[in-house]
């Protein structure tokens, strides 16, 4: 419910947005995930999911397994794992999602690093 709600508020505030690669950080079992395919369904190409957890990934792929019309997906363990398999063409994400974890990283100095790496992973929206 939380990831539609930030989705319903990035919508709100840029009317025209409808983004095509997105990026979700820390993601679990995708609600973000379901929470683009109901906001943005036609537009959406390529997510890319940071999930640490192998349980978590495995839960998420799951819940999507027979499912159709779905945009490309590929869930990853790290944000180094993401930078490491993608050229720098291919950062320029329209929409970084990750709000919600970043009140599990303990640090204020881990925060403002991840924060970096994930701006440097976006073109414009980071929620």
């Amino acid at each position: 419910m939380g990831a539609f709600c930030v989705e319903l508020l990035v919508r709100r505030r840029l009317p025209g947005f409808s983004p095509a690669r997105v990026l979700g950080f820390g993601d679990g079992t995708g609600s973000a995930f379901w929470a683009l395919q109901v906001m943005w369904p036609k537009s959406l190409e390529k997510v890319k999911l940071d999930v640490p957890s192998q349980t978590m990934q495995h839960a998420g792929w799951s819940l999507i397994q027979g499912m159709k019309n779905l945009p490309f997906t590929h869930s990853y363990g790290s944000i180094k794992a993401i930078t490491k398999s993608i050229n720098k063409s291919e950062r320029g994400h329209d929409l970084v999602i990750a709000s919600y974890m970043l009140g599990e990283i303990p640090s204020q100095k881990d925060r403002i690093t991840i924060l970096c790496q994930l701006w440097d992973l976006s073109r414009d929206v980071l929620e």
